[in-house]
């Protein structure tokens, strides 16, 4: 056992964090003089926050500089609580291995770990005087050890045994005062369990009675008095689900322990003296009420039913805990403190009364009675169904519930075994469950021209009558045609009817659009639907369906266009000749054949920007020159402008460099300036 010595004040705070921690300081001790304001650059003792940036500066500390160290060394890391340390080895020469690399790793992470204690003098006599406990370092080694607190709990060194020091405090003998007696010893371990269970008892006895906080004890309860166990609590509960609560307890109790301890552990054994939990626990055939299924549930989740016991009651450790000791009883109790006796023996010598267990009844008050089929009126059938098909937003959805729905009754009418149930769902199941729901379907909307079909009649007096519509071998009417001589799936050449009402039919023609048209419009969709059903009115239930199709409005959304703005005065004025007023540009390179030569030539464009006549001049190059050629021959063969306009190459993106360069220097260029000016062109 050790301590790491100002363990906070060994953990620097970031240079950004420190802020936080000003505070105001007479240096001199003036009171008189203005403060300074000092900052902590460590970490305080109180602080909410320390005990965890402390801890992960220590876990650095392991994870910085203990890679290389025995799995004993790097084992002390889980038994850090905030600076305390309480390590186990199993030798003497080890112990004293661990402690000096322990002090030399974490002196890299800036900690000294100091205040050692052991149970062992060899071991102490490798450590300095002035690094072991307060109470070790005047005591010659030879003589007997002392009594130490390991995180509140006295551990006796000499016989390596922990104590609970029990200090009652003197308290009124009231309500108000038996908690604070009760919360009094620390006993985190439980060790005192059987004596303070008596003393929750009384207290629970005083609040089923009613009594106030400051009222006398009644003297039944003082009598007891003067004599880590839970509660059964004051909310009735049976017996047997007490048990099984002790159950989950216990099953709790087995993975802390599992996850706490270094120890190898290749098995856990459970033990109840309760026979129907046990059969509870063993159970594969009948179903519990929701408390006990839930626990039952838990036990399952982290254990088998083979590790669970039988043990009788005089040998149960838990006894002791549940109905008390007093103080003098429970010192020569071994079987509180180290179990019942046959746990040292061999397995085969353990109890094994209650192994064979019986079957549970069906009059078991937890288990779930069977129910059997009820009648219903066919109003109460529809409004059920359409709530289970309100459920769904898929067709495929609604058949995979359904065809689960159809699997559990098969069981609940002993028709299948226990395993059918861990199989997954076949195509011929789906498809059983589709026709099931379609005539489900047929006899809500067509109910008499089921009843004149079933008959072998014709239809007479129906809206489905042109359809010439028949029942199949399924019991479901499909629609007649022309088709039956071709070589077509039964669907395709007579196509299940469906009313345009319904969830089922909103969900079909749903799902065909989106999963088998892939939102490719109302007639492709339709073309669809045809190749397995045909539904009255199918156009207006698909447009409902398209209007709400989110993906469909995204694809067929019309963008808004903006207001374009009004036309140059140039473009509008009437009157003027071609060319009068004229757009300029120019494209290219083009390339040409010269001789044996390839050569670059470019094209001047001009428009007339009133009637957009076009006329074009070929450039040799883009100088200033060539343009003001090819200005001329413009004007020679048209008009002089009397108005030109160009974007000096601002629009040309795409084309080479060389090109905008070009066009961007004219207007620059003071030689095409004068030439304009000379024709008067602005």
């Amino acid at each position: 056992m050790a301590d790491i010595e100002a363990m906070f004040h060994q953990v620097l705070v970031p240079q950004e964090h420190r802020d936080v921690l000003r505070f105001l300081w007479w240096p001199s001790g003036k009171m008189s003089e203005p403060p300074e304001t000092y900052r902590m650059k460590v970490h305080l003792f109180g602080g909410v926050w320390s005990p965890s940036c402390a801890a992960y500066a220590l876990q650095r500390t392991f994870q910085d500089h203990g890679q290389d160290l025995h799995e004993d060394i790097k084992g002390a890391n889980r038994n850090f609580y905030v600076d305390d340390l309480l390590y186990s080895v199993n030798s003497t020469s080890k112990a004293t291995i661990v402690i000096h690399r322990l002090r030399n790793l974490l002196h890299k992470g800036g900690f000294r770990l100091t205040k050692w204690a052991c149970n062992y003098s060899k071991v102490l006599q490798s450590i300095l005087p002035t690094e072991r406990a307060v109470t070790m370092k005047e005591i010659p080694l030879t003589n007997k050890l002392p009594t130490e607190r390991a995180l509140g709990i006295l551990w006796d060194l000499e016989r390596d045994q922990l104590a609970v020091q029990v200090h009652v405090p003197t308290r009124p003998e009231t309500k108000r005062g038996l908690p604070s007696m009760i919360s009094s010893p620390y006993d985190p371990l439980g060790i005192l369990a059987p004596c303070v269970i008596q003393a929750k008892m009384i207290f629970q006895e005083e609040c089923r009675h009613r009594t106030g906080w400051d009222e006398p004890l009644a003297d039944k309860s003082k009598d007891a008095w003067r004599s880590k166990a839970k509660l059964a609590p004051l909310k009735q509960l049976t017996i047997l689900r007490l048990e099984l609560c002790a159950a989950v307890l216990a099953i709790k109790a087995n993975e802390r322990l599992r996850r706490e301890l270094d120890l190898p552990i290749s098995r856990s054994a459970f033990w109840t003296d309760s026979t129907t939990v046990l059969r509870y626990i063993r159970n594969t055939e009948r179903r519990f009420h929701t408390f006990v299924a839930n626990r039952i549930a838990v036990i399952h989740e982290e254990s088998d039913p083979e590790q669970w016991r039988y043990v009788s009651l005089g040998l149960k450790p838990a006894d002791d805990a549940s109905r008390g000791l007093r103080g003098n009883e429970l010192e020569g109790c071994g079987r509180w403190t180290q179990g019942p006796p046959f746990l040292s023996h061999d397995e085969t010598q353990w109890p094994r009364e209650g192994m064979t267990m019986e079957a549970i009844l069906g009059d078991d008050p937890e288990v779930k009675k069977e129910t059997g089929a009820l009648m219903a009126s066919a109003s109460q059938k529809e409004e059920a169904l359409d709530k289970l098909w309100g459920r769904y937003s898929s067709w495929y959805r609604l058949l995979k519930g359904a065809a689960w729905l159809r699997r559990f009754v098969a069981w609940q009418s002993d028709k299948v075994g226990e395993s059918y149930w861990k199989k997954f769902l076949s195509t011929e199941e789906m498809e059983a469950t589709k026709s099931a729901v379609l005539k489900c379907v047929q006899r809500r909307y067509f109910p008499e021209e089921l009843k004149v079909l079933r008959q072998g009649q014709r239809l007479r007096h129906s809206p489905i009558n042109q359809l010439e519509p028949y029942l199949d071998t399924e019991g479901l009417i499909r629609v007649g045609g022309q088709l039956r001589r071709a070589t077509l799936h039964q669907d395709q050449q007579n196509p299940i009817l469906l009313p345009k009402e319904g969830k089922i039919t909103e969900l079909i023609v749903r799902e065909t659009h989106e999963a088998k048209a892939h939102h490719l419009g109302r007639e492709y969709t339709l073309a669809r639907i045809c190749e397995s059903y045909w539904i009255l009115n199918c156009r207006k239930v698909l447009d409902q369906i398209l209007c709400t199709c989110v993906i469909c409005r995204r694809y067929n959304w019309k963008p808004n266009k903006g207001r374009q703005a009004d036309l140059p005065e140039v473009q509008v004025r009437s009157g003027a000749l071609a060319f009068t007023y004229t757009g300029i540009d120019c494209f290219g390179p083009f390339m040409v054949k010269q001789g044996r030569a390839q050569v670059k030539r470019w094209a001047c464009i001009f428009v007339c920007l009133t009637i957009r006549a076009v006329h074009m001049e070929v450039l040799a190059t883009l100088s200033a020159d060539s343009f003001i050629e090819a200005l001329m021959r413009f004007t020679a063969r048209r008009r002089l402008p009397k108005h030109i306009r160009s974007d000096n190459g601002t629009n040309m993106i795409g084309a080479c460099r060389e090109l905008r360069d070009a066009v961007t220097s004219w207007g620059k260029d003071g030689k095409i300036r004068e030439a304009l000016l000379v024709n008067q062109v602005e």
